[in-house]
């Protein structure tokens, strides 16, 4: 018998989402309290893409990611943004790890891990741009180098986080930076200077 493409998507849905979470209504939204808010690790990403050989944008990730808002919800744009990412965390998917560790290559050689174990955005100033738009500066540092930065974000929603019970927002931001500014000039112009950032995120009152 053979089975229509629809039918096995659902199915293959229904094996992959734990039941409870199958029948669970997407939760209200909610306005978020003002406070401070952690981020949820299981539910955030960084991701940064670069161009290779002026062809595609190769693609990598941070795994090991802390962050913090002081949230202020009569006025969001003194919000702080604090980010922290381990430098030793890059994840490439590179092939053939036994013959070579790329994602070390990366921090370590690119990076300075082992000088610069940590890579850090604080927030200086944010400026709304639209009702869930705006753009946050502040101070990247990276390679032991720090120098202003922007990303563009977005607020996406606020709601009863429905497995704490306490409130939650998530945000969207890119940017983009000049990895030549912070010292890192292995590969230019076959690896692009221009980095492009991608992180979502989520985070919970503490």
């Amino acid at each position: 018998m053979r089975i229509a493409r629809p039918a096995l998507l659902a199915a293959a849905v229904a094996l992959a989402v734990p039941a409870a979470a199958q029948t669970m209504a997407l939760p209200a939204k909610v306005d978020a309290p003002s406070g401070r808010y952690m981020l949820d690790p299981n539910h955030a990403s960084v991701t940064w893409r670069v161009q290779h050989m002026g062809l595609a944008r190769y693609t990598a990730r941070f795994t090991k990611i802390a962050s913090t808002v002081d949230y202020d919800a009569g006025d969001p744009t003194k919000s702080k943004l604090d980010v922290t990412i381990d430098t030793a965390s890059v994840r490439t998917d590179f092939p053939f790890p036994e013959k070579e560790n790329f994602d070390a290559k990366i921090a370590n050689g690119f990076l300075g891990a082992a000088a610069n174990p940590q890579i850090r955005f604080v927030s200086t100033g944010i400026t709304r741009t639209g009702p869930q738009t705006g753009v946050i500066a502040g101070n990247l540092t990276l390679n032991g180098v720090t120098r202003p930065a922007t990303l563009t974000a977005r607020w996406d929603g606020a709601i009863l986080h429905p497995m704490t019970k306490a409130p939650a927002f998530g945000i969207s931001a890119s940017g983009k930076i000049k990895r030549s500014d912070y010292g890192v000039t292995g590969g230019i112009p076959i690896v692009a200077d221009e980095v492009v950032i991608e992180i979502e995120a989520e985070y919970q009152k503490r």
